[in-house]
């Protein structure tokens, strides 16, 4: 199992470009302590929790061997589970049968058309996760 330092994904995003008002805004979690944290500042155990949502955040950007019949299994899931929709409700977003649906599931790489259909898929998911305070009023 590979264990994830929250200071080495910190590097590693700020040197990819990810400046922390992005951080900040992706989780939640305050420029200021991610600057303390960062820069070894004491912490305090309230927020430690905070930290936590960080160190989930920064796993999921950089984790490593993301194959996309995982990933779109996985988007598939968390849209069953979070937002209570079938895998029904996504053929039919998709406009496939649910024959169909269970193949792309399978084996996203399969066909080249279920690359278009992975892509609709995290459309949906994108727009189901959207904070409505980044939305167009």
């Amino acid at each position: 199992m590979k264990t994830y330092d929250l200071k080495e994904l910190l590097d590693k995003a700020y040197s990819d470009g990810f400046t922390e008002k992005s951080i900040a805004i992706a989780t939640g979690v305050s420029i200021e302590l991610i600057d303390r944290y960062y820069n070894g500042t004491n912490i305090e155990q309230s927020e430690i929790q905070e930290l936590g949502y960080l160190l989930d955040f920064l796993m999921e950007v950089y984790r490593e061997d993301v194959a996309q019949d995982e990933y779109i299994r996985g988007i598939v899931q968390t849209l069953n589970y979070f937002f209570q929709i079938s895998n029904k409700t996504i053929a039919n977003y998709l406009d496939i049968s649910m024959e169909e649906f269970e193949k792309l599931l399978q084996n996203p790489c399969e066909k080249v058309e279920y690359y278009r259909y992975s892509l609709k898929i995290l459309h949906l998911f994108m727009s189901f996760v959207r904070d409505r305070k980044y939305s167009y009023d």
